[in-house]
């Protein structure tokens, strides 16, 4: 496995104020909630091609959250995709109900990592000055696509991130992905 987070013309040795930073990377985005800006950059918003993920026990609210941090970047003027693996749409759209959203988001419910971010992409290609962002509920529900039968191992994760962080880093897109961790405080998966 191959994570591609460099640049593929980069050569050993090159000096460090010698790589010319691209545009994309030199703005912040600002999610619209202010505590979650203030947490994750003292405020400055995320940069685009950032791969992050939010991890907790079972019922510690993640969701929840993440749902609020993606109405708040539809509100913000910018296109969030919301992927449900562990929840239905219909259950989504109850929680939406409940938190008196009025902005919403895009609804999502694929398994494997490839519909998802091509899901992304044409929303990209739909919206190309905004920027996209994947919040995705959860980890542990992805399919990389490794096995044609659907079989998903204890790889399955690191390879999942592994594509979702790569295309971040290829499309400036940002990504939150909802891990897991059981009641005795373990990383699930």
């Amino acid at each position: 496995m191959n994570l591609n987070v460099g640049l593929k013309s980069w050569k050993h040795g090159t000096n460090i104020l010698d790589l010319e930073v691209p545009s994309q990377l030199e703005k912040t985005v600002k999610t619209g909630l202010k505590w979650f800006d203030e947490a994750v950059s003292s405020g400055e918003g995320m940069t685009p091609s950032t791969a992050m993920m939010l991890t907790g026990t079972p019922g510690a609210g993640k969701t929840t959250v993440c749902l609020q941090l993606a109405e708040s970047i539809t509100a913000s003027g910018n296109i969030c995709l919301f992927n449900t693996g562990e929840e239905s749409l219909f259950q989504v759209r109850k929680v939406a109900k409940r938190l008196n959203m009025k902005h919403g988001f895009i609804a999502g419910q694929d398994n494997l990592v490839e519909d998802i971010l091509a899901h992304a992409n044409n929303l990209h290609k739909l919206n190309p000055k905004k920027q996209i962002f994947i919040v995705i509920d959860s980890l542990q529900t992805l399919d990389d696509g490794k096995y044609k039968d659907g079989h998903t191992n204890s790889m399955t994760q690191v390879r999942a991130t592994e594509m979702i962080t790569s295309w971040c880093k290829e499309t400036f897109g940002i990504a939150l992905i909802i891990g897991q961790v059981t009641k005795s405080g373990d990383f699930a998966g």
